[in-house]
C-alpha cells in the first residue's frame, strides 16, 4: 500500500505501484533518484531523496515542454517480516508543478 500525499485514496497493491509507476514513466525521460538521507528505527524507515526528470510527453493535460525538472521526497517505510509493507510519499508537488508550467511560479523574497 503507498499513500502518496495529495491523493485521496492509497495505491493498493503491486500491479497499482506499477500502473502507477508507467504512467509518470510515460511522460517523463532521464527519471533519476539521489538517496540523500536514510534513518531506521524499529519497523520504519524514512529516506529523503533527490530526484529528476525531462518532461518528454503530456502529463495531467501539459504539453511536452522538455525541461529538466527537479525536487526532493520524503518517503516513510514500514517494514514487515523483512518487506516493505506500507509506504507514505510526501514530494514537492507545488515546485512540480510550477516547474511544468502548470502552476505560477511565485516571488520571494531571499530566505523565505
Amino acid at each position: 500500500t503507498c499513500h502518496v500525499g495529495g491523493m485521496t485514496a492509497a495505491v493498493q497493491g503491486l500491479e497499482a505501484n506499477l500502473r502507477a509507476d508507467a504512467y509518470v514513466r510515460a511522460a517523463f525521460s532521464d527519471i533519476h533518484w539521489d538517496l540523500l538521507d536514510l534513518i531506521g528505527e524499529g519497523e520504519r524507515v524514512a529516506a529523503r531523496r533527490g530526484w529528476s526528470m525531462t518532461h518528454t510527453r503530456s502529463f495531467e493535460g501539459v504539453a511536452p515542454t522538455q525541461k529538466k525538472l527537479s525536487g526532493t521526497a520524503v518517503d516513510v517505510f514500514r517494514i514487515e517480516d523483512g518487506r516493505i509493507a506500507e509506504v507514505w510519499s510526501e514530494s514537492d508537488n507545488l515546485s512540480f508543478m510550477q516547474q511544468l508550467g502548470a502552476l505560477p511560479a511565485v516571488e520571494r523574497a531571499p530566505g523565505l
